[in-house]
């Protein structure tokens, strides 16, 4: 808390706080994207992947075609070449997730408040206190084509803003 006059009867002050948060490939909540597409790998493992699953392999898969070379092809390990690869049935390489199907999000917030106190005598204070927060929010969701589910972009723009005044007399 900042005072910013202080005087025998007399005080002014308040209180600032900002915060630019950033985020880029944060897994998804829940169970699936809301399109079929997974959005948290989490759920897959010991759940629906079969326990051979080499997560090293899916890694070097992806990274060399840069597609979503998965363990569950939709049509056939033999089409699945290079410039051909097919879609997956259920689950994407997690990889894939994390490159491809990626979520971002950031938040520019401030809030803080500011007060007047008073004291009119031994019996009475009087404070005056008013408060502000405000933020700017943007959610951006990917799923590309050749995943699970159907290709998306999708843009979440929110602006909140909260303004609150409170006279208190104290005896």
């Amino acid at each position: 808390m900042l005072r910013i006059i202080s005087l025998p009867n007399l005080t002014v002050g308040g209180e600032f706080n900002y915060s630019d948060i950033n985020a880029t490939g944060r897994y998804g909540f829940g169970y699936y994207g809301g399109n079929g597409t997974q959005i948290n790998p989490m759920t897959d493992f010991r759940q629906w992947w079969e326990t051979g699953i080499d997560l090293k392999a899916q890694k070097a898969d992806f990274f060399r075609t840069q597609s979503n070379a998965t363990w569950n092809w939709l049509g056939g390990y033999t089409s699945n070449v290079p410039g051909n690869i097919v879609k997956p049935a259920y689950h994407d390489n997690i990889y894939w997730v994390r490159y491809k199907n990626y979520e971002s999000d950031g938040r520019d917030r401030y809030f803080g408040n500011a007060f007047v106190n008073y004291k009119v005598g031994s019996f009475l204070n009087i404070l005056g206190r008013v408060s502000k927060d405000d933020y700017n929010q943007v959610i951006e969701a990917r799923y590309d084509v050749g995943s699970a589910g159907t290709p998306l972009y999708a843009k979440t723009l929110t602006n909140y803003s909260e303004t609150n005044s409170r006279p208190v007399g104290q005896f």
